[in-house]
């Protein structure tokens, strides 16, 4: 598949002549590029450095509607790493796919030489986060994972309480968490069991904060 992009009608070639070739690619098109990564490249007029890649038509002409100057790619993410004279416009990718693609999408972005922020989980198993770690480290690449509601204001807040004294002596933690369920899912994948379930989805996050507030 010969990747084309949208939004623009100059290839990555004549972009790059102009000096303003994208750099970053967002492999995913789906709730968080919408919710998400898009808002924040739009808000930050970065629309010409960024590239945002999916499979299916619907969702980034969905993006396309809500962002005025997205540049999208439909086309399935091993096509677009198999091509080097592409990637060569490219210095890091975001991995925003389904949690049962990461281990390999991953590992194909650090092969063709690309820095890689991973939405959280990296992997659904300690052995295959190490392995992506030494992946990274072999290939001489940055892997990062997006994991940053410990970076969130109330929850810096509590964990300032928790350890100045403010609030006491800590005796107990119950956590408590439901309600409608709000985020977009036309795909259905965040139900997929080979995705992880709760624990992965939302239960991770307070297990990470309880060891921030708290310790190991």
């Amino acid at each position: 598949m010969t990747p084309s992009l949208t939004a623009d009608k100059s290839s990555p070639q004549s972009a790059s002549s102009s000096g303003a070739a994208p750099h970053i690619l967002v492999f995913g098109g789906g709730a968080l590029a919408s919710e998400l990564y898009a808002p924040a490249v739009a808000r930050m007029g970065k629309q010409s450095e960024y590239v945002f890649v999916d499979v299916a038509p619907r969702a980034l002409a969905t993006l396309n509607a809500a962002f005025q100057g997205l540049r999208t790619v439909a086309s399935g993410y091993q096509d677009l790493l198999s091509n080097r004279k592409f990637l060569a416009e490219f210095s890091g990718v975001v991995v925003a796919l389904p949690n049962h693609l990461h281990r390999h999408a991953v590992t194909a972005c650090l092969e063709a030489g690309l820095d890689v922020l991973c939405e959280k989980p990296l992997a659904l198993d300690e052995a295959t986060c190490l392995e992506l770690a030494s992946v990274a480290e072999f290939h001489g690449r940055h892997l990062s994972i997006a994991m940053v509601r410990r970076l969130i204001p109330a929850v810096l807040a509590v964990k300032e309480a928790l350890r100045s004294g403010l609030v006491g002596d800590l005796l107990g933690v119950q956590i408590h968490h439901g309600h409608d369920f709000k985020w977009p899912s036309e795909s259905g994948a965040y139900f997929r069991p080979e995705n992880g379930g709760l624990l992965v989805n939302m239960g991770v996050h307070y297990l990470d904060m309880l060891e921030d507030w708290l310790g190991p």
